[in-house]
């Protein structure tokens, strides 16, 4: 799997590394995206950071839509998924 941003706000998702057609654009943040981190289990969630103070959960089956969105107090700065638990994420914002 391959995530990567582009134009700095954009979320790119590829199901195969070496096939970049298979890019797709699952979502779009305000502002500067900071960290990126998908789902261990299921390879279909992403979740992702931003200096739009958001931490915002999107799925490859629902290109341009998040699944959840979150407002955070500052700029989200980290992210990964609980690996035990799959429905949690930690996050680290900039105070």
């Amino acid at each position: 799997m391959l995530i990567r941003v582009s134009e700095h706000s954009t979320v790119n998702y590829a199901l195969n590394c070496e096939l970049f057609c298979l890019c797709q654009v699952v979502g779009e943040h305000k502002d500067h995206v900071n960290a990126v981190a998908s789902c261990p289990t299921d390879g279909e969630h992403v979740v992702s950071v931003s200096d739009d103070h958001t931490c915002c959960i999107w799925a490859a089956s629902k290109p341009t839509q998040y699944v959840a969105c979150f407002p955070l107090t500052s700029p989200g700065m980290a992210v990964c998924w609980h690996m035990k638990e799959t429905g949690k994420v930690y996050i680290a914002h900039d105070e």
